[in-house]
């Protein structure tokens, strides 16, 4: 009875102590400035450690949070850059290209853009527009960065794709010779 008390309470330990330390690192848990730490040694004695930020700086900044998380389907898209466009630099004409590219190259398909913008509510203050936030801004780098990881994600996808078929003949062609020189002994 007392070694399954022992197992037990360790167990229980070992629980408490992982629940505390996920709830630490949870995105919305703030933790009390004077957080009390219960420690428990092999001789089940225990310590307790009691810890506090005098500094305000070390702790973490409380300004609201916007969680903006986008997922857009695209179905059945077509892009088209002008070859001398006015309004763009040579630097975004060629940066443009390949994702108008990649759009074009899908026919029939559904492109899937999946982002998070995060912004502090600070950043509100004054706008009366989404540009005087700066949210658009952040919105076009996101969806631009998730056309990238998609285009990249794409070429992974190729690649890996034609490893595997090459693989795959190889195989075939030595079971092929596998057997035809057993075949021939």
């Amino acid at each position: 009875d007392e070694g399954i008390a022992k197992v037990m309470s360790g167990l229980y330990d070992q629980l408490e102590a992982t629940v505390a330390s996920a709830s630490h690192q949870l995105p919305g848990h703030r933790p009390s400035p004077d957080a009390t730490t219960i420690h428990h040694d092999s001789n089940d004695s225990r310590t307790i450690s009691t810890t506090s930020s005098p500094n305000p700086a070390d702790q973490e900044d409380t300004t609201p949070l916007l969680i903006l998380d986008l997922r857009v389907h695209l179905n059945d898209v077509r892009a088209s850059v002008p070859l001398f466009p006015k309004h763009l630099s040579y630097t975004n004409s060629a940066l443009t290209r390949p994702i108008v590219a990649y759009i074009n190259s899908r026919p029939h398909t559904c492109i899937p853009i999946t982002c998070r913008i995060i912004k502090h509510q600070h950043e509100f203050d004054g706008s009366w527009t989404v540009f005087d936030s700066g949210l658009l801004e952040d919105l076009s780098r996101e969806v631009y960065e998730a056309f990238v990881m998609d285009i990249q994600d794409e070429r992974v996808r190729g690649r890996r794709m034609r490893k595997v078929g090459v693989w795959g003949l190889r195989v075939v062609a030595q079971a092929l010779f596998l057997g035809l020189a057993g075949q021939l002994a």
